[in-house]
């Protein structure tokens, strides 16, 4: 099974934790191409931008990139093993947040099965 959800010691005993922004905790590892730039936080973060103006320019960045389509096939193998799970991390722990927007994106565009982790 593929979630998203925010970093917690919580979720490292359920899955394979995936980094989803630009710094990770220690230990986790990272899947860059799902991670918005630091430009892109810090205009989102100062309000020089909207969130619409962020959900476009993220979803372009997402398209323009060559390896997600390549990122998406792999990923097929882990939908609908449930002895597998990988978990898509960032730093958000509510609200509007990049790996939301992942998951429609994912689920859209390549057809993937991905929820939100459930509190545990």
């Amino acid at each position: 099974m593929i979630y998203t959800y925010f970093f917690s010691n919580k979720n490292n005993n359920i899955g394979v934790v995936i980094g989803i922004s630009r710094i990770t905790p220690k230990g986790i590892k990272q899947l860059i191409n799902f991670a918005p730039s630091y430009d892109l936080v810090k205009a989102m973060k100062s309000k020089e931008i909207s969130e619409k103006q962020y959900i476009n320019y993220y979803l372009k960045c997402l398209d323009k990139d060559e390896t997600i389509p390549i990122i998406a096939e792999n990923l097929k193998e882990y939908e609908n093993d449930k002895n597998r799970h990988l978990i898509f991390c960032c730093y958000c722990k509510i609200g509007f947040c990049h790996r939301h927007l992942l998951r429609k994106y994912l689920q859209e565009k390549y057809n993937l099965k991905i929820e939100e982790l459930e509190e545990v």
